[in-house]
């Protein structure tokens, strides 16, 4: 496989060491309009730097993309490498707005194309685990999950006015996870939000601590709770309730070195930084994910669909935030 990346920020570096480190997949093209960016992140990985996606839409010898570029462009990058039966792996989220989302489903499915969303969270090992055990019955029916997830320190006001809010920027990723987890979508949304940390968050009309409540036809319970600040540190968690028992994912530290001394037990090391230090194995498993999958021609997971559904409830949390009220979902 020949990939082109499109963006050489963030979250395009860490996906082009692990391209880089498959050897299944040629990391072709470094794409960014940050021509010194491209170029820097280009010749590290021995590729070939391009300004503009009008111009790699030229090439003709690379058969998949990985849109990282910012969440603005995704529709109109999405349509394009559709349009030229290129596989595409897009970040999330697909974009702000919800209708603009819609519109890529017909031009996806007229070209049959093969569409990954970067819900990363999914290849976690851990919460792989949790799943497995809970498909397997290990904790009887499940009856309830809560999912904890806490950033060390809020984002600049800057991102905060463009990331479609806490919602649509943040816990979106634990939505995915709950719908997984649960087999089943929420039938029912309720959320309530404040502003606690910077007043500034809310002058931007968003909240910075966060609770939703969905709820599945059959009864099925899941409580997410999200802070912009968390003073100990990247705080994730996830719980698992069944008839039988109960699993849970603790949170990850840079090693499980412990000290125990007289009439004390202490952790000497810290929580992981953030979610790129966090997740850095779920970002290499989904790439792998990714290209066997492709490799073997089977159906994409998760897809555009998880990415549709998983917006489709987060702006319904928004909107019961900023309500006061249960939101309905067909």
């Amino acid at each position: 496989m020949n990939i082109c990346l499109i963006g050489a920020g963030r979250i395009g570096l860490v996906h082009s060491k692990n391209i880089y480190d498959n050897k299944k997949i040629n990391l072709k093209y470094v794409v960014d309009t940050n021509f010194d960016s491209a170029k820097k992140l280009a010749k590290k990985y021995g590729s070939v730097p391009i300004r503009t996606v009008d111009e790699v839409l030229k090439k003709k010898d690379f058969d998949s993309v990985l849109i990282g570029s910012a969440t603005n462009t995704h529709v109109d990058f999405i349509k394009k490498f559709s349009e030229r039966k290129i596989n595409i792996f897009c970040e999330k989220p697909i974009d702000l707005n919800i209708n603009k989302v819609i519109s890529c489903e017909n031009i996806l499915k007229k070209n049959r194309t093969n569409f990954f969303i970067g819900f990363m969270r999914r290849f976690d090992p851990s919460l792989m685990k949790l799943k497995k055990y809970i498909d397997s019955g290990k904790i009887g029916k499940l009856r309830m999950i809560s999912i904890t997830s806490r950033d060390p320190s809020p984002p600049p006001i800057s991102y905060v006015k463009v990331s479609g809010g806490i919602f649509l920027d943040s816990q979106i990723h634990d939505i995915d996870i709950a719908r997984w987890l649960m087999s089943e979508n929420p039938s029912e949304v309720f959320a309530r939000g404040s502003c606690l940390i910077d007043k500034k968050i809310g002058g931007a009309g968003d909240f910075d601590t966060v609770n939703t409540i969905l709820k599945t036809k059959t009864g099925l319970l899941c409580q997410i709770n999200n802070s912009r600040q968390s003073s100990y540190g990247y705080d994730q968690r996830v719980e698992a309730f069944g008839s039988k028992g109960m699993i849970s994912t603790t949170n990850l530290r840079d090693s499980n070195l412990e000290i125990t001394l007289k009439n004390s037990t202490n952790s000497k090391d810290n929580y992981q930084h953030f979610f790129l230090e966090r997740y850095k194995e779920a970002f290499v498993n989904e790439i792998d994910n990714f290209v066997d999958i492709i490799n073997r021609k089977g159906r994409p997971s998760p897809d555009f669909n998880d990415g549709l559904i998983a917006m489709k409830i987060a702006d319904a949390a928004k909107k019961s935030a900023n309500n006061n009220k249960i939101i309905y979902l067909d």
